[in-house]
């Protein structure tokens, strides 16, 4: 493993959008320990499930240890969510980033809802990118390839030619699955718990150049030989 500047060269970017773009560790994990009061379950368990996955397939997990419908149980978690955005932050580099990218070629594909990532999104004052796939457009979520894949057919691209920036381990298994170029960025996981194809501390490492193909430049660039 070396450490330089590195370019990479692709038709597309997929973003991931919590821990990538924003910052919503505290609202999530406020949302998520309410949900675990409200069932009487183990709070840090249920946390240790959620990072880069659907909250309905999260919720769906504890469907046997539910009180109510696991369908009730989502709509009521997902009422929090969008009750309180005091505690999200747009990350480094990445307002910079997005307000450089031309209007098409690239998406945000995510394991929220289409209503909480627009409003994370908003309240972290970055605008709407031009393809969002969410946990609604997906028939499973990550680790599977179907978001990955979704957005780059949405793109009308190859997913081996699509970079995708990740910041969970669920979350690049699902874009390695679709046979995307992977970027894992260390804002909320160690370099160890990653498996990626380059690595960065965060958006503040990367510039992209579109003519005609994205060239993306990521500056201490970690990669894997």
């Amino acid at each position: 493993m070396t450490t330089d500047v590195t370019t990479i060269k692709v038709q597309g970017l997929l973003f991931d959008n919590d821990g990538v773009l924003i910052d919503s560790t505290a609202a999530v994990e406020a949302s998520w320990r309410a949900f675990a009061s409200w069932y009487d379950l183990p709070a840090d368990e249920v946390l240790a499930r959620v990072h880069g996955r659907r909250s309905r397939d999260v919720i769906g997990a504890y469907s046997d240890r539910l009180p109510v419908p696991p369908d009730e149980a989502f709509r009521r978690y997902i009422e929090a969510c969008v009750s309180d955005f005091a505690d999200v932050t747009v990350l480094p580099g990445a307002a910079e980033l997005i307000s450089a990218l031309p209007v098409s070629g690239w998406a945000v594909v995510t394991s929220g809802t289409a209503v909480v990532t627009q409003a994370r999104m908003a309240a972290a004052g970055l605008s709407a990118p031009p393809v969002i796939i969410t946990a609604d457009d997906v028939p499973v979520g990550k680790p599977d390839p179907a978001p990955y894949r979704i957005a780059s057919e949405r793109l009308q691209l190859d997913p081996a030619d699509c970079l995708v920036i990740e910041d969970s381990p669920a979350g690049l298994s699902s874009a390695h699955a679709a046979g995307c170029r992977t970027l894992g960025l260390l804002t909320t996981h160690h370099q160890h718990e990653l498996e990626a194809d380059f690595y960065a501390s965060n958006l503040s490492d990367v510039r992209a150049i579109e003519n005609g193909r994205f060239s993306v430049t990521v500056e201490g660039a970690r990669r894997h030989r």
